[in-house]
């Protein structure tokens, strides 16, 4: 055989035995990559973990006579605000008046009176409260109320809604700003058809300055079954009163005052005068004393020398 064909015999050997030996090493190599590449089982896949635990909630089921019973409560609340809005849209209009104090003077007293009526006008009313007042008019503004001590008065008037049953207040912002003194027996009373129905206060200014008081009327309605009743406002006035201290000064005695003045005033001025002149008698003694001596004296020296 010549060179050439033993050369080409033994390449397709070599190609026969790689492609063998390939084959060979890919049979036992596949599993090996088939392991690398293959996915871990989960955990929680395993037999040997432990279950996880089943949570149940219990759903709250209201028996049928809760149910009943929630709705019965319900309707009666539904029941009790019907009749409270039907007696408040069944209120009546009236008219009031009353005074308001714009100064006073520590330790002055004042009247204020409410009334309301629905049969009388606003100044019906406020004619009432005049007379009922006892208050004086101005001398330099006539048909203007003054206090006692001259201070201008205000009567304010308007209409409210009412129920047959009103409370009025009336109360200080600062407790310690007056003292008020409730002339009526209740403050909550029923309105009539005829006559004004009346609160009145007496108030003392007790403390200086701006001060206020709060006037509030109360609408009184009650609904079937219950034994309370309950209060709707239907007006709000505040009061504003400027309190100096003028009627401290006016109630001093002035005489006592002018007398203890000048007594400490000439009992000084006295003594000064008891001294002065005093001191001017002791000295007219020493000097005669002085002269009389000097005049002895003078005598003996002219004895001695006849």
């Amino acid at each position: 055989m010549s060179n050439k064909k033993k050369n080409e015999i033994n390449r397709i050997w070599a190609t026969v035995i790689t492609t063998v030996g390939v084959i060979i090493v890919a049979l036992f190599a596949f599993p090996l990559f088939q392991r690398l590449f293959e996915p871990k089982p989960s955990p929680t896949a395993t037999s040997t973990d432990t279950p996880i635990p089943t949570i149940t909630f219990a759903i709250y089921t209201p028996s049928v006579i809760e149910t009943q019973t929630a709705l019965s409560a319900q309707t009666s609340s539904l029941h009790v605000l019907e009749q409270i809005d039907e007696q408040l849209r069944n209120s009546i209009s009236a008219n009031f008046s009353h005074l308001v104090p714009t100064r006073m003077k520590v330790d002055e007293t004042f009247p204020i009176e409410l009334l309301i009526s629905i049969s009388l006008t606003p100044d019906e009313l406020a004619t009432k409260v005049v007379e009922n007042s006892g208050l004086a008019t101005s001398t330099a503004e006539p048909g203007e109320l003054v206090t006692d001590s001259g201070e201008n008065v205000i009567i304010t008037g308007d209409t409210i809604e009412i129920t047959p049953q009103v409370k009025a207040v009336l109360i200080p912002t600062d407790s310690q700003a007056f003292e008020i003194q409730r002339i009526h027996d209740n403050d909550i009373q029923f309105i009539g058809s005829q006559g004004p129905t009346s609160w009145r206060w007496v108030i003392k200014a007790k403390k200086e300055g701006a001060q206020n008081l709060v006037l509030v009327v109360y609408r009184l309605i009650k609904f079937n079954g219950s034994d309370s009743w309950r209060q709707v406002k239907t007006y709000e006035s505040e009061i504003n009163v400027q309190i100096t201290l003028g009627q401290r000064l006016e109630l001093v005695d002035w005489k006592w005052v002018l007398g203890i003045i000048i007594t400490l005033v000439i009992i000084p001025l006295f003594w000064k005068w008891y001294n002065a002149k005093h001191d001017l008698s002791l000295m007219g003694k020493l000097d005669n004393k002085g002269k009389a001596k000097n005049k002895a004296s003078s005598g003996q020296n002219n004895k001695s020398k006849s």
